[in-house]
């Protein structure tokens, strides 16, 4: 399996205001099934930091 991550710094998602966005894109993703867009495969995160990984095909 391939995948491909998106790090995003958690400081700067609180300091733009776009926690309610990053949980919709959450749910919007790993429910979008199209042939020309990646599926998200999972996310996790730590204290400073969220993973998202896409599974490539």
């Amino acid at each position: 399996m391939v995948v491909a991550i998106k790090e995003m710094y958690i400081e700067k998602i609180i300091q733009d205001n776009m926690e309610e966005q990053l949980g919709r894109e959450v749910k919007i993703q790993s429910r979008l099934r199209h042939p020309n867009v990646l599926r998200l495969y999972t996310h996790f995160y730590d204290k400073h930091h969220v993973f998202w990984c896409w599974n490539m095909p």
